[in-house]
């Protein structure tokens, strides 16, 4: 499955664009001047992603989606991606309200930080349908249709969910 590519990639990205974006706090910039590639990286982790995002369909509309597609993925992964966020967030507000200019290096600390979230995201997702895989969890009804993580029944074929599945919402 393409998650086995994505996890380690995704993981590589997350770290170099993290000891990038430490180094501007420094004022050193360690891409030098190539910031576009840790960008382009993203593309190569996030179009698999959203793929495999996909298919978790309704469920992701919900307010615990995240929780639903790290399903499987250590504990840790979830908190680091959602400290992640928040600090990709704040990082956006210190610069847009001032606090710190938003131009030269400044501007790609706030994209770093930014960037950390994708690689996060896709870290954190490849990660935990790696582990579903390696513990034979799916989100299939008895007859083998996908299904959503939310639904008890089939929306194509009317049959129960298979047991032993992760519930949709049940901590991993």
């Amino acid at each position: 499955m393409i998650s086995r590519i994505i996890a380690p990639v995704a993981a590589i990205g997350f770290f170099a664009t993290l000891a990038c974006h430490v180094g501007l706090w420094f004022g050193i910039d360690l891409t030098n001047g190539y910031w576009t590639v840790l960008f382009v990286g993203i593309f190569l982790v996030w179009f698999p992603t959203v793929l495999t995002m996909r298919k978790l369909g309704p469920a992701m509309q919900r307010m615990d989606g995240w929780k639903i597609a790290l399903q499987g993925a250590p504990d840790w992964m979830r908190y680091l991606l959602y400290a992640v966020f928040a600090y990709g967030i704040g990082n956006f507000l210190l610069g847009f309200f001032g606090v710190f200019s938003t131009q030269g290096d400044n501007f790609w600390r706030i994209g770093s930080s930014h960037a950390m979230i994708f690689y996060a995201a896709a870290w954190g997702v490849a990660t935990a349908t790696n582990a579903r895989e390696d513990q034979d969890i799916d989100w299939k009804c008895e007859r083998g249709h996908e299904m959503s993580p939310t639904a008890k029944y089939c929306e194509e074929c009317g049959a129960p969910a298979r047991k032993g599945r992760i519930a949709a919402g049940a901590d991993a």
